[in-house]
């Protein structure tokens, strides 16, 4: 009869085969290039963005991968924490297709666009279309607001199994941490 490894002990060597390196990947913003247009508020954010070999692998595979582009608009006070006036996000999602060798970008439910290297495909994401957040006159008033913008992968959206696997693997979590400026007035 065979022995097995008890759980206990197996799930510290899970832990360890998941816990590679970062591989160099990572996504930063370079810039939020705010600018008022016709009345709005508009973030241009200039991005840089590079995956760890785990994520290029599994994007290789055929999984999707969502970057998650998350910005918020907080107005300070005085006696009391920083308000949030204004929360959106966006969803851009990367996935190879094999049949044609392509590499397509999808921003919601917009038709995807095509790109031939996996290169390309980030250089577009890393300048995103302008994203109105806020018409000027609801941003009026007392108080000091700031815009935030993070970008990340987002993990909910991987398949099941490697969900879980994404989860304990330090390479699957990059992400930007809050990037902020000052909105003028």
């Amino acid at each position: 009869m065979r022995k097995s490894i008890p759980m206990l002990l197996a799930l510290p060597l899970l832990l360890a085969g998941c816990a590679g390196g970062r591989d160099g990947g990572g996504l930063r913003v370079r810039d939020l290039g705010l600018s008022e247009i016709d009345g709005r508020v508009v973030l241009r954010p200039g991005l840089a963005l590079s995956l760890t070999k785990p994520i290029e692998q599994a994007l290789d595979n055929g999984v999707a991968v969502t970057i998650l582009m998350e910005a918020r608009v907080t107005r300070g006070r005085d006696w009391f924490w920083p308000a949030t006036e204004v929360e959106k996000e966006r969803r851009y999602t990367l996935l190879y297709h094999s049949l044609s060798e392509q590499y397509l970008v999808r921003q919601g439910g917009q038709t995807p666009r095509a790109f031939p290297s996996r290169l390309a495909a980030l250089a577009a994401l890393s300048n995103p279309d302008p994203w109105p957040l806020a018409k000027t006159g609801a941003l009026a008033g007392d108080g000091h607001f700031r815009v935030a913008l993070r970008v990340s992968v987002d993990l909910q959206s991987l398949p099941a199994p490697l969900r879980l696997m994404a989860y304990f693997s330090p390479a699957w979590h990059v992400g930007s941490g809050w990037q902020s400026e000052n909105l003028a007035p």
